[in-house]
């Protein structure tokens, strides 16, 4: 009995098999003739060619049309900073009339104020060096 059994799963095995062999061949059919003929290459390239200036014409609208904007965002930026260095002329003058013309009052020049930071820091390292040969 126990001879017989292993016979009989044999025997079912086999028709399985060959089920599981003709979807393959199918498959091999059925990829080639999916592959589509290929182009001319001029004509590709033509194409490439004319996508690329679509887009190139459609960038360059798209520029032309935020200019006024940007314009106009730049014009309030200038308007910001004008009107912040108007109000720092005020607060230094405001200054200079408190304690008088005897300090020196901070200038708003990008050079004048590094100068002002360097005499600063000059100052204290002078002071500090005076306080170590005490």
């Amino acid at each position: 009995k126990v001879s017989e059994e292993p016979k009989a799963e044999a025997k079912k095995e086999e028709p399985k098999k060959k089920v599981s062999e003709e979807p393959k061949a199918e498959i091999k059919e059925s990829a080639a003739p999916a592959a589509p003929p290929k182009e001319d290459p001029v004509k590709e390239l033509q194409k490439t060619i004319q996508k690329m200036e679509d887009e190139k014409k459609a960038a360059e609208e798209k520029a032309k049309a935020s200019m006024p904007a940007a314009l106009k965002e730049q014009d309030a930026l200038t308007d910001i900073s004008n009107s912040a260095y108007e109000k720092l002329k005020k607060i230094s003058s405001g200054a200079v009339d408190r304690l008088g013309t005897t300090r020196s009052a901070v200038s708003l020049g990008a050079n004048d104020l590094g100068k002002f930071r360097e005499e600063q820091l000059n100052a204290l390292r002078k002071s500090l060096s005076q306080m170590g040969t005490n």
